[in-house]
């Protein structure tokens, strides 16, 4: 016993620089991977676009719907089309009234946005609320060579007066050959009636051609009547973390504001990043890396964001010699690993058979590949929508370097890590893979640069 208490002290002692070592290491830990630091930001709604960015909800062929044209119209030809305000909705609805399995309730609703939970019970609540979560429309072209559009945002099948929307020829053509002149169109309240009174609205433009890419629902014979749903409304709102100002736009992925179904874009110092990210991406410069952990409700016209943030920036690794491409020479998946440690520079080319500018500097690449063969590998990422096609051009053109497909159809995201935003865009890297030269969106500049270190 005497002996225990000589030394009890010293355990005391040690057991409390323990807790402290404890304490400290957990810190570190937690500092290291993760957010140290947290804030909050509240946004206002907004009618109108994003600057410098649509968003395009396609609607889809539906033949048999229900909507009939009102009494008194008369239209030469038309088609029926659908969209879904909420697709996680629609499908729970569909999954209640038997005609999908849970399993492909779930299937749709991961398809729709892959990292939430899903919250059945207010899924519940809104398909006993509303009638509906689509609405259902007409396009058509009357006798004197206007197109119409109809809208049936309840799907009761009843067309109000303002639910009708004419525009003439020369107002289709001038949209037609200048999409973005969106001027001319006014902001477009539709909304649903719930069973209790309440309504659910959302503001769009109605744009009576197609922008942007091709509308893949609608066949070739059908596009006389295709048009586009945008998106008129966003949240905006500005915070000041570490002496910069970061302006967020938050915009919901479907027409019914599902606020865990949101995507972000930054803007710090009035420098514009042009890429969307999720709830939980990091976004980073090089001075600070954050995360939009959650949302939630202050009224109708304001949402509050809750930010984790860390300054120095979390650091984030290359992942391009690590992604899983198509090899479009073989239709085999692949890494770009193989491409390391082979003493020579690897020059990287983000492109696509629809980009011009792309196709321009194909010849100064093939000029670079033969001036600098013993030193250097070039390869082709063409970010596309059809392998077939990058591969008879690649056969028609004698590209004999490495060359690989990213789906557009499908992988909308995957090149958003790495930041490619223009096309082409040139990266340069060193045998170990590690990145020296990234290009600035000026194809003749970048070649230039390029060259220059190749001539070291």
């Amino acid at each position: 016993m005497p002996l225990i208490m000589k030394y009890l002290p010293g355990i005391k002692s040690l057991k409390r620089y323990w807790k402290c070592f404890v304490l400290v290491s957990l810190s570190f830990f937690l500092c290291s991977k993760g957010f140290c630091q947290r804030t909050e930001v509240t946004l206002t709604k907004t009618v109108g676009h994003i600057p410098n960015f649509w968003a395009k909800i396609e609607p889809t062929d539906e033949d048999s719907s229900n909507l009939k044209l009102p009494t008194g119209l008369k239209l030469k030809y038309y088609n029926n089309y659908n969209t879904s305000l909420a697709p996680i909705e629609n499908a729970y609805r569909r999954y209640k009234n038997s005609e999908i399995s849970y399993d492909a309730f779930l299937a749709k609703a991961k398809s729709v946005y892959p990292y939430i939970n899903i919250d059945t019970t207010k899924l519940a609540i809104n398909i006993k609320k509303y009638a509906s979560s689509k609405i259902h429309l007409i396009s058509g072209i009357d006798s004197t060579g206007n197109k119409v559009i109809l809208v049936d945002a309840n799907d009761d099948g009843i067309i109000s007066t303002n639910e009708i929307f004419i525009y003439s020829q020369q107002q289709t053509d001038s949209l037609t050959a200048h999409p973005h002149a969106d001027e001319t169109l006014t902001n477009t309240l539709l909304s649903q009636t719930a069973m209790d009174g309440s309504s659910r609205s959302f503001n769009v433009k109605i744009f009576p051609v197609s922008i942007g890419e091709p509308n893949t629902a609608t066949s070739a014979s059908r596009e006389v009547t295709d048009f586009s749903l945008l998106r008129n409304e966003f949240w905006t709102g500005d915070v000041l973390i570490n002496d910069q100002l970061i302006t967020i736009y938050a915009q919901p992925r479907t027409f019914y504001n599902e606020l865990f179904n949101m995507q972000f874009r930054i803007k710090c110092d009035n420098k514009d990043d042009y890429f969307f990210f999720n709830m939980n991406d990091y976004w980073n410069n090089d001075k600070l890396s954050l995360s939009i952990d959650s949302v939630s409700v202050i009224s109708s016209e304001k949402i509050k964001l809750f930010i984790s943030y860390q300054s120095p920036p979390r650091k984030f690794n290359d992942t391009t010699f690590t992604m899983s491409l198509q090899n479009v020479a073989n239709n085999s998946v692949e890494t770009l690993g193989s491409f390391l440690h082979a003493r020579k520079y690897i020059l990287i080319d983000y492109w696509g058979t629809w980009c011009a500018p792309c196709i321009e500097k194909i010849p100064a690449l093939q000029e670079i590949q033969q001036r600098f063969s013993d030193k250097l590998s070039i390869i082709s990422i063409a970010y596309d929508f059809d392998i077939k096609k990058v591969a008879d051009f690649d056969k028609a053109h004698q590209l004999n370097w490495g060359s690989y497909f990213i789906d557009r159809n499908i992988e909308k995201n995957l090149t958003k890590p790495l930041k490619v935003l223009h096309y082409p865009t040139y990266r340069l890297y060193d045998e170990l893979g590690n990145l020296i030269f990234s290009g600035k969106g000026d194809p003749d500049k970048d070649i230039d640069s390029i060259i220059r270190i190749l001539s070291r």
